[in-house]
This record gives structure tokens, C-alpha cells and sequence, in this order.
């Protein structure tokens, strides 16, 4: 009976105990004073006649800032689209003065488009190919090489080995480096025949690539005096091409991408039809 009697008395204590400090906890969160409470009436109208100006000042040169960093942006990029624009303006003017025999106005273009460049790189992805054909194309070889290397410096970055190795070439015959060049046409047409023969999910080259690097075998073993490999490898082009009595047994390479070269390559009434008929009837006599 005593422990029972001692027991409840030890509960009634606790719970008033907890009651207690339940009161306490509420009146402290309802007594807790607020920012303004540690002021009077007075003391805020006299605060903010102090200090009003400063505030209204503080958030004047926030809404200044705001501004001027919208305008600034709005106005470097509209410098920016400008400066793009004539890039484009630059690069027209000279792919088209780019083969006149007085070439000054065409250097004077690039140097613009070269100025450019410096100040956007990312243009750089836009322009360099073409500018580095075309100064190849005028036999400016140590002019294009730098334009030629970051072309492919990117082509190589982007997983396109097959593309890379094909550029790599152009360049190896800008130098007149044919048998170099020819040799690495070849492998890398063994290299895409059986990519296509092994049916990969992912050849990673297109079939153009695939008649456009055929078709530079041939003339580099024209270059190289082979006429029996030339004329095969015509026979070979046509073959996939699907011209004359040729059927294009090779299933699995597009012939449009063929016809896609010809149509390319057609100049006036004379066409690439036509040049590989003619090389054939020289090489079979």
C-alpha cells in the first residue's frame, strides 16, 4: 500500500512538473518580443526620420546597380551580334575575291575575319574548315596549315576517327606527299569495308565519305602512274555506284551517295561519268 501510495505521489509530481514547464515554454513563445517591440511609438517615427534617407539611398544604388548591369549585358551583346555579322559579311567577301588574280582585297577580308576570330573563339568552329579548302585550293599551304590542324583537332575530340583520317590526308596532299597519301586512302577504305561488310550497329562515317575516299584513291594512283589499280578502282566506283550495266551487288552501301558525288563534282555539261569513261578508255588501250 505504502509503494502504491508513494508511486502515485511520485506521478502526481512529475505530471505537475511537466504542466508547469508546459506553462512556462507557452508563456515564454507568447511573451517573446518582436523587432519593433524594443521600441516605442516615438522611438520608430524618430528611427525612421534618422535613417530614411539612407535606406531610400541604399536601395536607389541597388536598383542603379540592376540596371546598369542589364544594360551593360544587353549592350555587349548586341556588340557581340554585330561583331558576328561581320564575320559573315567578312567571310563571303572573301570566298569571293578569294581566286581574282589581284588578291588584296580578299587578304584584307581575312585579316578582318582573323581579327574576329581572335576576339570570339567560338567561331572559330564556323570558319576554319572552309577558310583553310579555300587557301589550300590557293596553294597557301603554311597559311592554311593552322586553320587545317584546329579542324581537325576538333574533328578528332568528336569520336570521328574516319573523318579525321580523311582531312589528315587532304593535308598530306596539299604537301604533295602522294604516296603517303595514297597509302592512308587505302587503309582507311579497308578500315570502312569492314566496318560495313561486319554490319557495326555504328559505322560512325557516312557512305559519301565512303565514295568521296574511293574516288581520291583513284586519282592518287593516276598520280602515281598505276593504271591497272586505277582503272579497277574506277571499275569499283562505278560498280557501287550503279552505272552502265554495273549493279550495285553491295547491298549495304547507298548508291544515292555516289550520285550525291556526281551531282557534287557535275561542272557545266561534263561530269564525273564522263571523266572515269574517258580515263577508262585511256587506260584500256
Amino acid at each position: 500500500m505504502i509503494v502504491i501510495t508513494k508511486s502515485l505521489q511520485l506521478q502526481s509530481s512529475f505530471i505537475m512538473t511537466k504542466a508547469k514547464t508546459s506553462q512556462n515554454n507557452k508563456a515564454a513563445s507568447i511573451d517573446k518580443p518582436g523587432l519593433l517591440d524594443y521600441f516605442d511609438e516615438g522611438q520608430v517615427s524618430e528611427w525612421l526620420m534618422e535613417n530614411g534617407k539612407n535606406i531610400f539611398y541604399i536601395l536607389a544604388g541597388v536598383i542603379g546597380i540592376i540596371i546598369l548591369t542589364y544594360l551593360l549585358s544587353n549592350r555587349q551583346s548586341n556588340q557581340a551580334e554585330q561583331e558576328y555579322i561581320q564575320a559573315a559579311n567578312d567571310f563571303t567577301y572573301f570566298t569571293k575575291t578569294a581566286y581574282e588574280k589581284n588578291s588584296d582585297a580578299a587578304n584584307e577580308s581575312l585579316k578582318r575575319l582573323q581579327n574576329t576570330l581572335s576576339q570570339h573563339p567560338e567561331l572559330h568552329a564556323a570558319y576554319d574548315g572552309a577558310i583553310a579548302q579555300i587557301l589550300l585550293n590557293r596553294g597557301e599551304i603554311n597559311v592554311a596549315q593552322p586553320y587545317a590542324q584546329s579542324t581537325l583537332a576538333r574533328v578528332k575530340s568528336d569520336n570521328l576517327p574516319y573523318y579525321f583520317e580523311y582531312a589528315n590526308n587532304t593535308l598530306l596532299i596539299s604537301q604533295k606527299k602522294f604516296k603517303e597519301a595514297l597509302e592512308n586512302a587505302l587503309s582507311l577504305q579497308q578500315k570502312m569495308k569492314e566496318a560495313i561488310e561486319n554490319q557495326a550497329s555504328e559505322k560512325w562515317f557516312g557512305d559519301e565519305l565512303f565514295a568521296l575516299n574511293l574516288l581520291r584513291i583513284a586519282m592518287l594512283q593516276q598520280e602515281q602512274k598505276n593504271p591497272e589499280a586505277e582503272l579497277q578502282t574506277w571499275q569499283e566506283w562505278k560498280h557501287y555506284a550503279g552505272l552502265g550495266n554495273n549493279t550495285n551487288a553491295a547491298e549495304k552501301v547507298n548508291p544515292y551517295a555516289f550520285r550525291s558525288v556526281i551531282q557534287q563534282l557535275a561542272s557545266g555539261s561534263f561530269s564525273l561519268p564522263d571523266y572515269i569513261s574517258y580515263r577508262e578508255n585511256i587506260l584500256k588501250k
